[in-house]
């Protein structure tokens, strides 16, 4: 019913028709292997389609960091969630506690264990209904083990971290759905996903600065849950009226403990410790969130070409924090601080009002859609015995420009003006402690941020030689932006505060691609660049923080159907840092292939190689690795069965690079890795 009254551009239906014959079976595969160091994989996906029904299972057990799902899995798996708020204007987004899917890269990780599991179901008794629902269980355990270096920007000093942690996280997840369509003038969904996770972190410390050594236990634990619901309803009245209703409803509970031991306690001139040989700090959290968002569209057809559509909605939230930081002593007792700006009992609520107006003309090649939104903000916060509120009015327009050049060749510019609201997390002004060394302070007087955003987006694709374009640039800048002022004094004690800064950032990104096939060839090359100037407080002292990152990737490969196909490319990456009193840039270069063999009739082989060298500007810190990854396949025409060799990470790397950058710090970062590992595996296709 929605078809033309908006922007289609992403929307896309397939209509899916099973052949005679194929309208009631079984497909799928059951994957089991083994391996050296102990590596074993297990791997059943099993298929079941008739008209009216369709099952699909897939589990996986595996300790050979096979990540089985992963969050483009998830999405295609569930669906996913509409942003339904996207074209309103106002960004306030609440934490999620860790429950969205996360599965650690198999190549940052020394072992990586994963117990999954996923049933998903459709069901149409009738017609004009459809049912459907899945469920996802995932049970990981990852060790790792990294080399850190950091430098603080203001003070320079360096610190040498090594880091042991073994993670453990358990997550499971519910989605049941409704969709109704009684008639082609009438729609109806309605879906509910529950969310709960438990998530344990134990991590070993060892920290040395300016030739100190602190050895620290860092422990974490959490149980979230979330329940989130989305209904929506659209009607079409007649030929010139449509009216549309949708409406989310979010409950989450996050309650993250926090715990460490160290021989020091850099915070006492905030936590009045008892001396100890050993301080044991813990901090229980507790924020409880409900949210409503919920909006009344109508839409009138002026003509074939044009339409005027009016918005009606509301976000509606209400959050609750605790927090109380406690210590342990030698004997076991709990030694809780009274301390008004050690405890957080906060509530708040947020509210927004808003109508919205926006018209639809399409002429010739082109469609403008302008449009803007009025809002009533109204936001309270209670704590510390007082209340805090605050209301405002606000316009904020956004356009929508397309082109279309050719029946598969567009151009696209996008302006948007956005409120940006913070949650209860940087409003609660009691202390919390991020971990071992690093705390911070919220304040309740902070206000929105303003947030404009431009975007070009380029768009070609031909049949004819297969060449495939797409580019775009996005400038975006915010004013009145929340930002921390950190106050530091080397790497035992770092305390944060947020502050909305009347200096605005700005970030500038692009990327732009293109693909062409020449016969039995074809050629891509891409390019990313963002860059990013960010300005901040440290140590009392403006501090401006600019990041220029680029990336390039090239290659070349063949597309034969009998004959071994080859890839050869190379990628170059740069990312350079500045701030106020300091400058560093690191490069990477990535030569790569990937061969592709099918021999004998029955064997093909597979393999993928690439080849690192990371270095800094002054050439501290440097490293070359490089991994190569290879699968000899076995399989007899019209036979089911089918035997897989592989190894893994055939040249031993131990580790990888990454480094990073904040208006504080930058840090380079050495990810230990899984060994060399060899696997055969038995595949039977049904």
């Amino acid at each position: 019913p929605m078809r033309g009254m908006g922007d289609d551009s992403d929307n896309v239906a397939i209509n899916i028709k099973l052949k005679e014959g194929k309208k009631n079976f079984w497909f799928g595969d059951i994957s089991a292997g083994a391996g050296t160091e102990e590596g074993y994989l297990v791997h059943p996906k099993l298929f079941y389609y008739s008209p009216k029904t369709s099952v699909n299972i897939i589990a996986d057990l595996n300790n050979i960091g096979e990540v089985p799902f992963t969050r483009q899995d998830f999405n295609r798996f569930s669906g996913g969630f509409q942003n339904m708020m996207r074209r309103g204007g106002t960004s306030f987004n609440v934490s999620d506690g860790g429950l969205g899917f996360s599965a650690m890269q198999n190549n940052m990780a020394q072992e990586v264990i994963s117990r999954f599991g996923a049933a998903n179901f459709t069901y149409s008794p009738k017609d004009e209904l459809t049912l459907s629902g899945f469920t996802i269980f995932n049970d990981s355990e990852v060790d790792m083990f990294t080399q850190t270096v950091t430098r603080n920007i203001v003070t320079d000093n360096l610190e040498v971290r090594e880091s042991v942690n073994s993670q453990r996280s358990k997550l499971g997840m519910l989605k049941l759905s409704a969709n109704y369509i009684p008639n082609a003038d009438t729609h109806f969904d309605y879906d509910v996903i529950m969310k709960t996770s438990k998530q344990e972190e134990i991590g070993g410390i060892e920290s040395i600065v300016n030739g100190n050594t602190e050895n620290i236990v860092d422990n974490q634990e959490q149980t979230p849950s979330s329940i989130n619901q989305n209904l929506s309803y659209y009607k079409v009245l007649n030929d010139k009226n449509v009216v549309s209703f949708e409406m989310q409803h979010l409950y989450t509970e996050e309650n993250p403990l926090l715990n460490y031991l160290r021989s020091s306690q850099p915070f006492d001139n905030i936590i009045p410790t008892v001396p100890q040989a050993v301080y044991d700090m813990s901090q229980q959290k507790d924020v409880r969130t409900t949210k409503f968002d919920g909006k009344v569209d109508y839409f009138y057809v002026l003509n074939n070409k044009s339409n005027l559509n009016f918005t009606l909605g509301s976000t509606i939230s209400h959050q609750n924090f605790d927090s109380n930081i406690y210590q342990i002593l030698t004997n076991g007792d709990r030694l809780d601080f009274g301390d008004e700006e050690l405890i957080n009992d906060v509530k708040f609520q947020f509210n927004d009002i808003f109508l919205g107006a926006h018209y639809k003309a399409v002429t010739g090649k082109f469609t403008f859609t302008p449009g803007f939104t009025v809002h009533n903000y109204f936001t309270e916060d209670t704590q510390l015995g007082t209340e805090n509120s605050e209301s405002d009015v606000e316009i904020l327009p956004d356009l929508l420009v397309q082109w279309k050049l050719k029946q598969s060749q567009n151009l696209r510019f996008s302006y948007s003006m956005t409120r940006e609201y913070t949650d209860i997390n940087r409003l609660a002004e009691g202390y919390v402690l991020n971990n071992f060394n690093s705390m911070f302070e919220g304040n309740r007087e902070l206000e929105s941020a303003v947030y404009n955003r431009f975007n070009v987006n380029f768009f070609s694709f031909s049949m004819f030689n297969f060449t495939n374009m797409n580019a775009s640039v996005t400038y975006s800048k915010k004013t009145n932006d929340i930002k921390n002022i950190a106050n530091s004094t080397g790497f035992n004690q770092t305390i944060s505060t947020p502050f909305n800064s009347n200096l605005a950032d700005e970030v500038v990104s692009g990327n732009a691609r293109y693909g062409r096939r020449f016969g039995k060839f074809k050629a891509n090359a891409s390019a990313r660049l963002n860059y990013s100037k960010l300005n901040g407080i440290v140590n009392n002292r403006p501090n401006v923080s600019e990041s220029f990152t680029q990336n390039y990737t090239a290659s070349f490969a063949t597309n034969f159907k009998t004959a071994p196909n080859l890839e050869i490319g190379y990628a170059k990456t740069f990312n350079q840092y500045d701030s106020s009193t300091r400058s560093s840039d690191f490069t990477t270069d990535r030569p790569f292939a990937k061969l592709d063999v099918v021999f004998l009739q029955d064997f093909s082989f597979i393999a993928d190689y690439s080849y690192y060298n990371y270095r800094d500007g002054t050439n501290t810190i440097e490293n070359t690795y490089s991994f190569l990854n290879a699968s000899l396949f076995y399989q007899k025409q019209d036979s089911h069965w089918e035997f897989i060799f592989s190894g893994k990470n055939l040249t031993d790397n131990e580790s990888i690079n990454r480094d990073n950058f904040s208006e504080t710090f930058t840090t380079a970062t050495s990810y230990y890795v899984m060994p060399l590992r060899l696997m055969f595996t038995v595949k039977y296709n049904l």
